[in-house]
């Protein structure tokens, strides 16, 4: 009412009593940090130190985030995928949270720079959204695409084994794609295979140098292969000539010999000896008829096709057999009449040599042939 003059400007910005800013002009610019709704209480002052104060009502809305997820990435599998994310907020004043979702069902939180490896290929959708402490959010994603990596395959040791031995085989991969799944197959270079194994066995049929291969597809058509080489040896066959025999020369004894070969796929040529200079081929069941008795040690040798023999051998006793002899018809002649004897035998011993005696019933003989002449008295 005297025309004071106004000096002194003071703004309570949070109407708790407490003056927060003063001015010397009645306009004033004023920036809150978080969101606010309440009264902002103003007090006067004039030159003669009085005062007067008045209130007005102030809403601040709250402002989002404005979210950054970075750029689109590629990446392998199985590698190590680093993220920046980043935001602005006009609320200087307010705390934020903030969630990952990397698009494979897993998540990160509390970060702006998370690591996350996924473990398949694929192209991956990753979000990122930032929270503040009044539950205005700002959301951004990025694409991360994922390339498959073929699987590193190990098949293991050489090995050296013989033909018929039962072989181990230990393979192994490893594969970045913790979320592939996987088919595995043997060649074991003799034409056979085996699948869906890592620890197969398998027995070689004949002796060789063999390369066998380990594959390892993914669910990708991505492929690891690794070789190993087996090395078979030849095993030579064992052999059964049979058990000893008894025969009479000139008769038919029948030998039954047999051998087993680890070496399945061999081919093998037989030969028997039966010990009187002669032989047999081609058969484990023949016969032979000797022609003298005596005893006699028979071989069989079974060879394989790569040289690889065995022999076993038995013996054979041969027993005499008596000449079967006939001296001819009976005869009527005259005192002094010169008769001529023909006399005949058999023997099954062919080769028996033999002597010949004729005894003519009158204190006579003969020896040496079988048509002796003789005149009785």
């Amino acid at each position: 009412p005297d025309g004071g003059t106004i000096v002194l400007y003071e703004w309570d910005w949070n109407n708790d009593g407490i003056y927060d800013e003063s001015t010397t002009s009645p306009t004033i610019n004023h920036t809150w940090t978080d969101d606010f709704s309440g009264t902002v209480g103003l007090r006067v002052t004039d030159d003669d130190g009085l005062t007067d104060t008045d209130t007005a009502s102030v809403t601040v809305n709250n402002v989002a985030p404005t979210v950054n997820a970075g750029p689109d990435q590629t990446a392998n599998e199985g590698s190590l995928v680093s993220f920046s994310g980043s935001f602005t907020d006009p609320g200087a004043g307010d705390t934020h949270t903030y969630f990952w979702d990397f698009g494979d069902g897993s998540n990160a939180s509390g970060t702006l720079t998370p690591t996350h490896v996924y473990g398949d290929n694929g192209v991956y959708i990753v979000t990122l959204n930032v929270t503040d402490d009044d539950g205005g959010f700002g959301v951004d994603t990025l694409t991360v695409t994922v390339n498959n990596v073929a699987p590193t395959v190990n098949a293991g040791p050489d090995q050296s084994v013989n033909e018929g031995d039962t072989v181990s085989f230990s393979g192994s991969f490893t594969d970045p794609g913790a979320n592939d799944t996987h088919t595995i197959f043997w060649d074991f270079g003799d034409g056979s295979n085996a699948s869906g194994t890592l620890t197969p066995t398998h027995v070689y049929a004949d002796d060789g140098v063999y390369i066998v291969t380990l594959n390892v597809t993914d669910d990708d058509g991505g492929f690891g292969v690794d070789t190993l080489t087996v090395t078979v040896y030849n095993v030579a066959p064992t052999v059964d000539a049979g058990p000893d025999e008894t025969a009479d020369e000139g008769s038919l004894a029948s030998f039954s010999g047999s051998f087993t070969d680890l070496g399945a796929n061999d081919t093998h040529t037989i030969f028997w000896d039966f010990g009187d200079s002669t032989n047999a081929t081609g058969t484990l069941t023949p016969t032979h008829a000797y022609g003298d008795n005596g005893n006699y040690t028979v071989t069989l040798t079974v060879t394989d096709d790569d040289g690889g023999f065995g022999v076993d051998a038995l013996t054979v006793t041969v027993y005499n057999v008596a000449p079967t002899v006939y001296a001819g018809p009976d005869r009527v002649v005259r005192a002094n009449q010169t008769v001529n004897f023909s006399g005949s035998f058999t023997d099954p011993g062919w080769l028996d040599t033999h002597t010949i005696f004729w005894d003519f019933g009158d204190d006579d003989n003969a020896t040496g042939t079988l048509t002796p002449t003789h005149a009785y008295t």
